[in-house]
């Protein structure tokens, strides 16, 4: 009988020690910027980020894109966002990426901000618009700043997806799920991956992590498990 009493308060002990370490997790913003309309965000993106953040109970996903009132994205608006997510958030997936010109050099030092201030910028590799040629990521805005995970993703053959930027910047490309090969996925996928371990480590760590796994590795792409483990 003292045996089964002992057993019983071990176990008790026990989920009371996991619920407790849970509760001190701190909360993890992901923040979110994409050139998509908000109805495009709310029936596309939202629902992926959310599926692949169900399991994790401190993790939040906040929408920083800008918009109009027809809520289509709105350029204008995007400095006093990227300002904003400095204060607001742990992790800023900005689903886009853009070649260097006059305009978009303008945002470099917002996003440096970013990392000084410990964010960690997560960004798609992109491509470039319907009609252009590809580029190599240092002629790309993201290509320019050391500190951004520029992620890809993988189609057939594990080969880069389409007219992806690339070039060494890159990261790693990754291959989605089956049923969103082709979509896009793939960094997103990667940024919430990052929120339900960003308590782990810090942003800086986390970054250097990374950075060191790639170039100690033989593989041509780190997949998640590679990053993060099972």
């Amino acid at each position: 009988m003292k045996f089964f009493l002992s057993l019983g308060l071990v176990l008790v002990f026990s989920a009371n020690s996991h619920a407790s370490a849970a509760q001190k997790m701190n909360p993890i913003v992901l923040g979110v910027i994409d050139q998509k309309s908000r109805a495009d965000y709310e029936s596309k993106l939202l629902p992926i980020l959310q599926k692949h953040l169900e399991a994790c109970s401190y993790c939040e996903v906040r929408n920083l894109t800008p918009y109009n009132e027809a809520g289509d994205y709105n350029q204008a608006a995007l400095p006093a966002q990227i300002e904003q997510a400095s204060t607001s958030v742990q992790i800023l997936f900005v689903n886009w990426n853009a070649k260097l010109n006059t305009e978009s050099k303008a945002l470099l030092p917002l996003f440096n901000q970013l990392s000084e201030k410990g964010v960690v910028l997560v960004v798609a590799a992109g491509a470039p618009k319907e009609g252009e040629n590809s580029a190599p990521l240092h002629r790309t805005l993201f290509g320019q700043l050391p500190h951004a995970m520029i992620i890809g993703e993988l189609g057939e053959h594990d080969r880069l997806w389409g007219t992806s930027y690339y070039g060494p910047e890159m990261l790693t490309a990754l291959r989605p799920p089956k049923d969103l090969i082709g979509q896009g996925y793939s960094p997103m996928i990667f940024a919430t991956r990052l929120a339900m371990n960003m308590n782990k480590k810090s942003g800086t760590e986390w970054v250097d992590y990374i950075k060191t796994k790639k170039q100690k590795t033989k593989k041509i792409w780190l997949d998640l498990n590679d990053i993060f483990g099972r």
